[in-house]
């Protein structure tokens, strides 16, 4: 069963294209952490990224009933987002985001891809 996973920059249509692939195959949605999640009053610094590996545990799940499931966003973006804005805005370094993401993938909590975790071994190099 597929996973898909529809990423790019703000309002570029990854929502409208995960409504129109749900509408001609029946797929099971995984909205973006903002509008899945609602935000605490006091927000911890993993807050984010914590609800990034909340949305693989859903779909990992959904995979079992549903013949597509699609991500409304990467669940890697906070390494993108931040990097576009030099690791500045959120107080989340790359090598904060990068040992994050290695514990969650060395704990097998969210089976997340090689590819991506070779990546974060290379930011540790």
């Amino acid at each position: 069963m597929p996973l898909i996973c529809l990423e790019g920059a703000s309002a570029v249509g990854k929502t409208t294209t995960c409504s129109e692939i749900e509408k001609r195959y029946h797929a099971y949605i995984i909205p973006e952490v903002n509008f899945l999640f609602e935000r605490p009053k006091v927000e911890s610094r993993t807050w984010y990224v914590e609800r990034q590996v909340e949305r693989w545990q859903i779909a990992q799940e959904k995979l079992i009933i549903h013949d597509i499931v699609i991500f409304d966003g990467d669940i890697f973006q906070p390494l993108s987002y931040n990097w576009c804005f030099d690791f500045q805005v959120f107080n989340q370094s790359l090598e904060f985001l990068a040992d994050f993401y290695r514990k969650k993938f060395l704990k097998r909590k969210s089976g997340f891809l090689i590819n991506i975790f070779t990546f974060l071994l290379i930011t540790k190099i």
